[in-house]
């Protein structure tokens, strides 16, 4: 991660996903970042102590996109699956609170 005001790395998340990773989101606070990868997970981090905190792995497919719901509590991601899915953090992993699917077929 890099800060634009003094154009230097702050940190970088080793190993993140082992295909590479696709997306990002910051919390409202800042303190927490969500990384989507290749490989079909989900990763929280602390951005302080630059740790992974959480590894969800509801995909099969590689994650698309990822974002905090709006108290923080809760992930949305969408994967080449098929699916968009919201996981809760106070559950386990991969387990979702609402899933959605798709296929190209669908009208």
């Amino acid at each position: 991660m890099w800060c634009l005001e003094d154009e230097k790395c702050e940190f970088v998340l080793e190993n993140a996903h082992v295909d590479g990773v696709n997306c990002i989101s910051f919390n409202l606070k800042d303190t927490k970042l969500l990384s989507g990868g290749c490989d079909g997970l989900i990763k929280l981090w602390d951005i302080e102590k630059q740790i992974c905190l959480e590894k969800i792995c509801g995909h099969s497919m590689a994650v698309t996109k990822v974002i905090f719901g709006m108290d923080d509590k809760e992930i949305v991601s969408c994967s080449l699956d098929g699916t968009v899915r919201v996981f809760c953090l106070d559950k386990h992993c991969g387990e979702d609170c609402y899933l959605m699917e798709w296929s190209s077929s669908m009208n």
